[in-house]
This record gives C-alpha cells, sequence and structure tokens, in this order.
C-alpha cells in the first residue's frame, strides 16, 4: 500500500491503536499530523520521525479542532485521510457513573468525531475525493458487561459511519469503521492487571476469543491502512469491520 504524497490526520495518535496506526502510515510514505493532548509523546514522536506531525488539540474542544485543520490545510493544501480514534472508557455500571462522567465520555468519544468529520468532510468535498476511517468497537455492536455507557457512545459512533458514509458518497468519500475486541493496548494492560494475576487474567479472556489470541494495536493499524487505501478498497464505503478473533461470533 501507497501512501506517498498523501496528507493523513490521526486523532489520539500518541499512543495504543493511534500511536500504532500513525506509524504504519509513516511506514508507506504518509505525511501524518497527530492530534492530542499528550505533548510530551507528540514532541518525542516528531523528534522520531521526520514525516510525523504533532499538534496538541482538545479534541473535545471544536475552536481547537479548526484551528489544528486550518493549519493543516494552510500547509499541505489537501487533508486525504481522517482516522478518528481518540476514545475513553468508563468501566462503571449505569447506577455507579455520574452524569459528568458519562457527559466527558460522550464528548471524547462522539463529539469528537463530530466536529473533525464536520471540518475535514468540506475539504473532501472540494476535493472529490477522501477517506474517514472511524474507531468503533465491538462494545457498540454487543452489549459487553460493566461498561453500558461506553457500549452507547460507540453504538453511535458506529451509526455515525453508516450514516456518513450514506451521505458523502455521491463525492467521492468513502468513510468506514473498525471495531476492535480485546486489543492489548497500554490502557487495557493496566486495566487487567488491576483484575488480578495478569497471566490468570489473560487465560481467562482468551476462553472468549476463537482464534485464542488477544490482538495487538498493529492488527487493527493494519485494517484501518486497507479501508483507506483507494486501490485495496475502493469499492468498500458504510463498513464496520470486526478486528476480535471472532469474539462477537460465539
Amino acid at each position: 500500500m501507497n501512501f506517498h504524497d498523501k496528507v493523513v490526520i490521526v486523532t489520539g495518535g500518541c499512543s495504543g491503536i493511534g500511536l500504532a496506526t500513525s506509524i504504519k502510515y509513516k511506514e508507506n510514505g504518509a505525511k501524518v499530523y497527530i492530534l492530542d493532548i499528550n505533548e510530551d509523546k507528540g514532541k518525542t514522536l516528531e523528534k522520531e520521525y521526520h514525516n510525523i506531525k504533532f499538534i496538541n488539540t482538545d479534541l473535545t474542544n471544536e475552536n481547537q479542532c479548526k484551528k489544528a485543520v486550518d493549519y493543516i490545510f494552510k500547509n499541505e493544501r489537501q487533508i486525504d485521510v481522517l482516522v478518528n480514534n481518540v476514545g475513553i472508557e468508563i468501566d462503571e455500571s449505569i447506577h455507579e457513573s455520574t452524569y459528568e462522567k458519562f457527559d466527558r465520555a460522550m464528548k471524547v468519544n462522539v463529539y469528537s468525531m463530530i466536529y473533525m468529520t464536520k471540518l475535514v468532510i468540506k475539504i473532501m468535498m472540494n476535493q472529490k475525493m477522501g477517506n474517514i476511517v472511524n474507531v468503533c468497537s465491538v462494545a457498540g455492536r454487543i452489549a459487553w458487561p460493566h461498561i453500558p455507557l461506553y457500549n452507547t457512545t460507540k453504538g453511535a459512533v458506529l451509526q455515525l459511519t453508516k450514516s456518513a458514509a450514506l451521505e458523502y458518497a455521491k463525492y467521492g468519500i468513502r468513510i468506514n469503521g473498525v471495531s476492535p475486541g480485546l486489543i492489548l493496548t497500554p490502557l487495557n494492560v493496566e486495566s487487567f492487571k488491576k483484575q488480578g494475576n495478569y497471566s490468570e487474567v489473560i487465560k481467562e479472556k482468551l476462553k472468549a476469543i476463537p482464534l485464542g489470541v488477544i490482538g495487538e494495536p498493529s492488527d487493527v493499524a493494519n485494517s484501518i491502512i486497507f479501508l483507506s487505501d483507494d486501490e485495496m478498497s475502493r469499492y468498500i464505503t458504510g463498513t464496520d469491520l470486526v478486528i476480535d478473533g471472532g469474539y462477537s461470533i460465539v
């Protein structure tokens, strides 16, 4: 896959799936802009990779999103791919959580995607081409226990993906989603360690995955790259690619 001369935006690109995706695009020749609030990590990535640029952006703030997109377009005169990756989890039941926590999750998981899509889609409409990939979740497709509020936000992201794909296909814009299952991101590893003996926790989780392995961030990154490649997936839009080792079919 060749992304030379392509400009890619990855939100939440400083860790986990976002980081793996940013590096994968870089390896395939793209100029990558990471929008994130982790300035230390972002600056380190800029120094390490000449074609990765970091913009400190609170993605729950529409004005900051606009400032970042305006800056990128002013410098590049094109935006070819947007990866809406940023997200947080609420590991609480409805009766245990607070409105403030749910509001925060909605802003990070849903509003950020709406803000960024709204801004970038206008540029892509003028270009008559472009690709958007939203990081959804298996939690938006099935009822994962103990995280109903997170499930709700990811269900919204899934519907946003399909609805936007339908609306903007006539402009030559493809919009797809990926729905990861259990992935060994730093946040998930930390969560597993809190649940008890790490090895035992992993063994228990593997019982629910037919392939018998837990995914890596690179597994998701490879799928994102595929969905945004105009040669490999030119006839795909409005789909949600499940990456869960078979978890959701059991």
